[in-house]
């Protein structure tokens, strides 16, 4: 589940989602999260909670890094075009 920033941040970059949709779908991802959660072991709320909050925090974390870096490679992409259409 660490892992989930670089898989999100892989998968704008890939241009197969954007950090807009990210944004949009928060409710169905926090859900997921809840449901991972529920799924680990500790059957009672609190240790859910515990374990769903730090996967909620990974997955905001994930939304910011796509915006900070894929603004960067768009920015990166339009400077070639233009250097190229000069």
């Amino acid at each position: 589940m660490f892992q989930l920033p670089v898989f999100l941040l892989g998968l704008v970059r890939m241009g197969i989602t954007t950090p807009a949709k990210l944004r949009k779908n928060r409710r169905y991802a926090i859900l997921v999260c809840a449901v991972v959660a529920a799924a680990l072991p500790g059957v009672d709320p609190v240790s859910m909670l515990i374990e769903m909050v730090p996967l909620v925090l990974l997955y905001e974390l994930s939304i910011l890094l796509a915006s900070l870096l894929g603004r960067r490679s768009a920015d990166v992409s339009d400077q070639l075009a233009s250097a190229e259409g000069s």
